[in-house]
Parts: C-alpha cells; structure tokens; sequence
C-alpha cells in the first residue's frame, strides 16, 4: 500500500524536490560570498568598535532581491505543500470515485489513509526541514547585521517553527478534501484557513507563550520620540523603544507610577506650547523640550518585550502548537473517513 501511495505520489514529489535542488544549489553559490562581505564590512567595522551605520548599509544593499526571496520561500512552502499536497490526498480519490475500488482490496479505510500519509507526511517533514535549514544557515549573516530574529516574518521564515507549520498545513488540506469532497474547494479552504490561523498565532497566540518582561526607563529629552499631529487639541507622544537586539518589543510607553498611561488629554493639558508651535507659535524645539521635562516628573517610560534568550523556546513552542493542531485534525479526518464517508 505504502509502495503504490508513493507511485501517485511521485510526481508532485519530484517536482518539489526540483525546486528545493535549486533552491539549495543557490544557497550554495551565494551563500559563501554573503558570509564573507558581512566578514569584511559589518564584523570588521564592530571590531574596531566604530559607528558602523555604514557597514551595515553596504552590506544591506548587497543580494536584496534574494534576501526578499529567502524569506518568502519558507512562509510559502507551507501553504503549497497544504494546498497541493495534503487537499487533494483524499479529494481527488473522493472526487473520482477511485477509493471504492482500494476498500475492496482487503485493507481497511484507516490503514488506506495511514498509507498515504506515512508517505506524504514524511516527504512534507523532510522537505520543509531541508529547506529551513538551508535558508536558515543562509540568512545567519544578515540576522547577525540586522539583529530582529523577532520579528513576525522572521520568526515565522527560519528555525524549526516552519516545520509544525509545514505538518499543519498538510493535515488541514488532508481535512479539508476529506469534508468537502471537491478538490479545488478544498485547496482555497486549506489556503485561507492556514493563512488566519497563522495570522491570529502570531498576533494573538505567540506573545504570551512566556510572560513579558518589563524594563523601566527614566524619559529624556534625549529619547527618539513621535509626535502624532494633533487631533481635536489633543496630543499624542510615542516613546520610541531602546535598541534590544533580537528581542521583541510589545509596547512602549509612557506611564506613571500607578501604570496609567500619558492620555492625549492629559498630554494636551501639560504641554500647551506644543498645541501652539503646531500651528506656528513659537519654537517647536523648545516646546518639545519643555514637555518632555514636565513628563519626567510623573512619567516614565515603560517597555514590554520578549527578550532575546526566549527565541528557541517560542520557536519550540510553535512546533508544538501546529504539531499538536496537526494530529488533532489527523485523527478528526480517520475518524470521518471512517465513520462518515459511504
């Protein structure tokens, strides 16, 4: 059974392995050159511990169209694995009447699926591992340059999160084909499901997989500071978080020692002057100034992030959460498949 799973499948294998055969000889080619420019322009520059904006520019500038492409590989591969792979599984045996004939041939439903996955599961992992890895080594040179692993699409594009996302993907669309029973309705569902899943993981989900630390700092006419324009009198002032490298920053603001934050009213209320250089009555400069320091007198700034040294466990948590999420909508297609389908 395994044996003829693999022979529908090898196909769309074939092609994907292609892909990740160019992918990976790319990465190869120019992977050694990149390492070797941040060598010589970013890692030299710290060194010396100089001001190495410069460095870091030339380096920047350098392979930004595969720089984009690096990261665009791993986030999609999941959804066409999910939506090539994994919803046409069942959907197109379903859709063509053919799985009659192979729960005739003396195997039972479970073990027909078991067949299919234990050959599409395995090739989904391994791939999805492979290219990881290959885009992971690839890109260290660049995380070392611009510090913000943290980031949502990084995060999402390098590691071992991609690999849950990976063995979600392809047990939604494996669910999807087994529910509605039409391939090509079942690859939009798998696509538009994963994306919002993804999405409310990220935003809703991933924050709290540890609780954030706090990091209090004095306010300064120093600080980098946004200033919103002014909106029915009112002012809005955002305190621009300190440089934390690969961390994650939730929040930034201004708060008193009761945790209350500088409303709009309230900043309108202490700093007048700014109301007025806004509209060209005075110096904006000094305005500012002079509201920053009446701030520093009740205010401070608060700054809420996930600090650098919790990557690998959110990353581990990730696998876990869409691996979890993966065998749970496993077994809630077996038990369709044989309970449900006629």
């Amino acid at each position: 059974m395994i044996r003829f799973s693999y022979w529908q499948f090898r196909l769309p294998l074939y092609i994907v392995l292609g892909g990740l055969a160019a992918v990976a000889v790319i990465a190869a080619l120019t992977g050694p050159a990149l390492a070797h420019l941040y060598d010589t322009t970013v890692a030299n520059c710290a060194s010396t511990g100089g001001d190495c904006s410069t460095a870091r520019s030339v380096f920047n500038a350098h392979d930004q169209v595969l720089k984009v492409i690096a990261q665009m590989i791993p986030l999609g591969l999941p959804a066409v694995l999910g939506m090539f792979w994994g919803a046409p599984l069942v959907a197109r045996e379903l859709e063509s009447g053919t799985f009659r004939l192979a729960w005739t041939q003396g195997r039972s439903r479970l073990r027909w699926l078991a067949a299919k996955l234990a050959v599409v599961g395995l090739a989904t992992l391994v791939v999805q591992g492979l290219l990881s890895l290959a885009m992971t080594w690839w890109w260290s040179p660049v995380g070392r340059a611009d510090p913000n692993r943290f980031s949502p699409a990084l995060f999402s594009a390098f590691g071992i999160a991609p690999i849950g996302y990976a063995a979600f993907a392809l047990a939604l669309g494996i669910t999807a084909g087994v529910v509605i029973r039409r391939t090509l309705p079942a690859m939009a569902t798998t696509l538009a499901v994963f994306v919002g899943v993804r999405l409310a993981v990220t935003f809703w989900v991933r924050p709290y997989y540890a609780a954030a630390t706090r990091l209090v700092l004095p306010i300064s006419a120093g600080q980098t500071i946004g200033i919103d324009s002014p909106s029915r009198g009112q002012l809005s002032l955002n305190f621009f978080p300190p440089d934390i490298p690969n961390a994650w920053v939730l929040s930034s603001q201004a708060t008193n020692a009761a945790g209350q934050q500088a409303s709009g009213a309230l900043l309108s209320q202490q700093c007048p002057p700014l109301l007025q250089a806004q509209v060209g009555h005075g110096s904006w400069d000094t305005a500012l100034s002079s509201c920053v320091t009446t701030l520093a007198k009740t205010f401070h700034q608060t700054v809420v992030y996930q600090p650098a040294s919790r990557y690998w466990p959110f990353q581990w948590a990730e696998l876990g959460l869409f691996v979890v999420l993966a065998g749970i909508l496993v077994a809630f297609s077996a038990w369709w498949i044989r309970r449900r389908l006629a």
